[in-house]
């Protein structure tokens, strides 16, 4: 994941299951030291650590990722809905 400062002196972790709809293989492929991305507060837990969400603010701000073809250490790797088969489908049933 990576750190995000929203303001000041305050950051929070947005893990990178929160970065994309889509599957993220490494962080640099979304962003990079210096960027500045949006992101949604998501949880403040008990500890009083942000946990924070660029997935949720692109869907709130109506924007689209659109990682797929952009790097292409994301392009052609499967989304988490998208696995294909499991193991018990490909058996014949009797």
């Amino acid at each position: 994941g990576v750190f995000v400062e929203i303001g000041p002196g305050v950051e929070g972790l947005c893990h990178i299951s929160e970065l994309s709809d889509g599957y993220v293989k490494t962080v640099d492929s979304v962003c990079k030291n210096g960027d500045i991305i949006a992101v949604k507060l998501i949880l403040v837990d008990d500890q009083g650590r942000l946990k924070l969400s660029r997935k949720a603010a692109m869907v709130e701000l109506g924007l689209s990722d659109n990682l797929e073809g952009d790097s292409s250490e994301g392009s052609g790797a499967p989304r988490r809905n998208d696995r294909g088969r499991g193991r018990d489908n490909d058996r014949k049933r009797s």
